[in-house]
């Protein structure tokens, strides 16, 4: 058997002893999942029996072992491969990461992980920007299922909540070439928990500022060969506000609640089965200012649901795996004006999505070759939306085949060529290939090359195409633009890793992305005999996105780590040579971190510095900037009785933030208790 056949996802197959690099077979489980260990302990010696001694020795429930542990990550290639060598460069935020930081959702889990990460409150919530690029620029993903739901171009990363997940994983440059439209800058792929055999549960219940409640749960357990889990959440805040001084508010009033649950069967004849299914309902409120002083009260109330069925066939050097999903996403918008009728909206939007595709992975010697097809189809229901058939309704169709061969001719030293391509059929534009060359070159052990040259695009959304709205009181309309062209972008990457142990990592990067046929807004008519000024969308110039990226990571004195990244970004329209809006030109992450596993105790600081960014930009006008700021986390938490834990911390310590170019929830503090079987 070759020793590349433990790349296959979900394939049992053992590479040689002699190469330190292979996991265990049995962490490779699925593509998309990856098994909880978190109650095994790391200071047993090995082979001692079961029984109340060694149960006595475990660390407490949830606390994670010393010992490094393989984790397969899967999002870059669509294949499963120890993080560590994978030939497309993965961010992790793991499990414990998670747990550590006391993160609710995912734009909680994300703040502090990544320092080419930045997080902001917009008009359709918690934007996220990687390394540059718009929210939607960069791809978010459940499982490997694209999730829907954008409002003004954003998925709200606060309506995800962490109960069920047992990683994230962020992959940077282009992703087109394996997940199609909207991978420009990046993929962001939220990876759920499995249920393993016997049984596991946890639960969590936290209060803090502003009444914030949070309650999670999570049951799951079975057989070897059948697996339930079930998990369920609810959230509320009542929201915050920069300005007391007025009736406006800054940060919306949220009460949420969500339930899933999900099996897995592995039949006798090499089919493994999944079946997850969940719901969510959010209702976000708050009071805005119009240009002219009017109050408006908003609310938005959104109901989500998802579906996912998986079947998985495993041979001897090959698998095929089928899925099929499908997620509907309701958003209502009511806007009610006092003491006026102006600004009066309530606006219903249906969008759905069905997910269909089929992968081979089969082993050739030293090539592992990837091939299959992606069929996407979507459509969505909007008073605001009229097609060309002047229905309120649009719909588009995509279909795409792919392939990627894995060749590693050389293991001692590893060497992986990569390349890829991809040709999707959209029945709004036509056809359109992408392509990447990904290279990963390890000369030692502790040392790790990547380079990586790719093409990306973004298909225009149905608001860019078909929009059609009417703001009387303000004095303009926006129309949608059917010819419009896909955004598109050229990444490439280069990446060092050097681990000379487990206690110390260095990681350097540089990028560098062009971009084109940019989607903006721009006026196209002047005020008709309604006094109507006519906006549209419009693909217009060029743009680069190029920086810098470091790393580093240490652990020292036993139960201490310290960990720190810093992104440099240089942002250029390139006809008018301006920064681009919203892009911080220097950010850095910090945390500290102490785990004293004998008393169950952990400690952890976490902060953020964003230097200054373009807030406003005109042609006509000077760019304005927004201020720089530093924000910082604490939390410590203890675990009792082996199964209980509790604790509590303080988010935004310096109180940062303002009610326009920073909006920042103010200093909160909070506590809680969790469980852990």
């Amino acid at each position: 058997m070759s020793l590349f056949g433990w790349y296959l996802l979900g394939l049992t197959l053992h590479a040689p002893a002699s190469d330190s690099t292979a996991p265990d077979a049995s962490v490779i489980d699925d593509d998309d999942h990856d098994d909880d260990h978190d109650d095994v302990g790391d200071d047993e010696p090995p082979g001692r029996a079961e029984g109340p001694t060694r149960r006595a020795r475990r660390p407490p429930r949830g606390e994670a072992p010393v010992a490094a542990q393989t984790i397969i990550v899967s999002t870059g290639t669509r294949t499963a491969h120890d993080a560590s060598t994978a030939p497309v460069a993965t961010t992790l935020v793991t499990r414990q990461d998670i747990v550590d930081s006391g993160a609710e959702t995912l734009a909680e889990a994300l703040e502090h992980q990544d320092s080419s990460i930045s997080l902001t409150e917009g008009v359709g919530g918690t934007e996220l920007s990687l390394r540059g690029f718009d929210p939607e620029q960069v791809l978010v993903l459940i499982d490997g299922q694209r999730a829907t739901g954008r409002i003004d171009g954003t998925i709200d990363l606060s309506r995800f909540t962490v109960e069920n997940v047992e990683r994230v994983e962020i992959v940077h440059g282009a992703g087109s070439v394996v997940y199609g439209s909207d991978a420009v800058g990046g993929v962001i792929n939220i990876i759920t928990r499995d249920p393993d055999p016997g049984v596991q549960s946890d639960a969590r219940v936290v209060y803090a500022s502003r009444n914030t409640v949070d309650a999670s749960g999570r049951v799951a357990g079975g057989m070897r060969r059948w697996q339930l889990a079930g998990f369920g959440g609810y959230h509320r805040t009542d929201g915050w506000d920069a300005t007391p001084f007025d009736e406006a508010t800054t940060g919306d009033r949220v009460d949420q609640w969500n339930v899933g649950a999900g099996a897995k069967l592995q039949l006798p004849s090499e089919v493994r089965m999944s079946l997850d299914g969940n719901v969510q309902q959010r209702l976000s409120q708050g009071v805005d200012r119009a240009d002219d002083g009017s109050l408006v009260d908003r609310a938005n109330s959104t109901y989500t649901g998802d579906l996912t069925y998986a079947a998985t066939w495993v041979g001897d050097s090959s698998q095929l795996r089928g899925t099929a999903h499908y997620n509907v996403f309701k958003d209502l918008f009511v806007q009610d004006q006092r003491e006026g009728e102006a600004f009066d909206q309530r606006q219903p939007t249906w969008d759905h999505i069905g997910q269909f595709s089929v992968q081979l992975d089969q082993l050739a010697g030293r090539h592992l070759v990837t091939s299959g097809a992606d069929v996407q189809l979507e459509w969505l229901v909007s008073e605001r939306v009229v097609a060309e058939s002047g229905a309120n309704r649009s719909d588009r169709q995509r279909v795409a085949l792919f392939m990627q061969d894995e060749w590693t001719p050389t293991t001692s030293p590893r060497v992986t060529v990569l390349p890829a391509l991809r040709v999707d059929y959209d029945s709004r534009f036509g056809l359109y290939p992408t392509g990447r060359l990904a290279l990963l070159v390890a000369p030692i052990e502790s040392l790790t090359l990547r380079a990586a040259y790719g093409r990306g695009y973004r298909a225009p959304s149905f608001r860019e195409m078909h929009l059609a709205f009417v703001n009387a009181g303000v004095g303009y309309r926006v129309t949608g633009n059917p010819s419009l062209a896909p955004e598109q972008a050229w990444t490439g990457d280069l990446g060092l890793t050097w681990t000379p142990s487990k206690n110390y990592r260095v990681e350097l990067g540089l990028f560098d992305n062009q971009l084109r046929d940019l989607i903006t807004v721009d006026v196209v008519a002047n005020a008709n005999e309604l006094g109507l000024d006519t906006f549209s969308y419009v693909n217009v110039g060029s743009a680069f996105v190029r920086g810098v990226e470091a790393s580093g990571f240490v652990g020292f004195l036993r139960h201490f780590e310290a960990e720190a990244g810093y992104t440099f970004l240089h942002a250029r329209n390139k006809l008018t040579r301006q920064p681009l809006p919203g892009r911080a030109a220097h950010q850095a992450t910090l945390a500290l971190r102490f785990h004293q596993r004998s008393w169950g105790t952990r400690a952890v600081v976490r902060g953020r510095v964003t230097g200054r960014r373009a807030f406003s930009v005109s042609p006509d006008l000077p760019v304005s900037f927004a201020v720089p700021f530093a924000s910082i986390d604490v939390r410590v938490s203890q675990s009792f009785l082996r199964y209980f834990g509790a604790f509590v911390g303080v988010e935004n310590l310096l109180d940062a933030g303002d009610a326009t170019t920073n909006p920042i929830a103010p200093r909160s503090f909070y506590g809680g208790l969790s469980f852990r079987y």
